[in-house]
């Protein structure tokens, strides 16, 4: 899936780009006045009013339910932020790095969107997702890719199979602020914009 990101510099010119997109996005993100070498932490969720437990569950209980398993490489699932800086190279944003575990907010974010269904209740598997995908049961969604590109773009892509019913995805949109608060927010963009496409197709 890599071969179908485009490289729109030359590459003396990509070289350049890539350093001055690294220095922008980091040099943003200090903009607050604190040390260009402080850590800065970042949120994928926004927080959440409470809702009324018994309310949320008598809804859930009249709506199918429906097992979730998210996985991600271990490139992804790192403290710090990632940026693809040319085809085949990462750069790992040290001072900037994740308030809780990618793997986790990435679920969380999943299960809030996908549950806006009518139809559906999708629960987080606890399990062993193997089980999953040997009884044709449940939705299993595989990243391969969520994080920034070299040109500015935000990249969310992978496969999901639901009821052994496999489908690939590739979304993207384009950074339209500098710093690492805005890649965030366009990062949860895309969940929702996934969420949303799995639930037409199964719906």
């Amino acid at each position: 899936m890599m071969s179908g990101l485009k490289t729109m510099l030359a590459p003396a010119r990509c070289h350049l780009y890539t350093l001055a997109l690294v220095s922008t996005l980091a040099l943003s993100g200090c903009s607050s006045g604190s040390s260009p070498d402080s850590s800065h932490y970042y949120l994928l969720n926004k927080p959440t009013a409470t809702k009324n437990y018994q309310s949320d569950k008598t809804v859930a209980d009249a709506k199918t339910p429906v097992m979730v398993s998210v996985q991600m490489p271990e490139y992804l699932d790192s403290p710090y932020l990632v940026m693809q800086i040319d085809d085949h190279r990462m750069h790992y944003a040290t001072f900037h790095m994740w308030a809780e575990p990618l793997a986790d907010a990435t679920e969380t974010a999943l299960l809030q969107d996908l549950n806006q269904s009518a139809q559906f209740h999708f629960v987080a598997d606890k399990g062993d997702s193997a089980e999953l995908t040997k009884g044709d049961t449940g939705l299993i969604i595989q990243l391969d890719y969520f994080h920034v590109a070299q040109s500015a773009e935000v990249i969310l892509a992978g496969n999901y199979t639901y009821q052994g019913s496999a489908r690939d995805f590739f979304i993207e949109t384009q950074m339209d602020s500098d710093g690492f608060s805005h890649s965030v927010a366009k990062m949860r963009q895309l969940i929702a914009e996934l969420a949303n496409a799995i639930l037409t197709d199964i719906s």
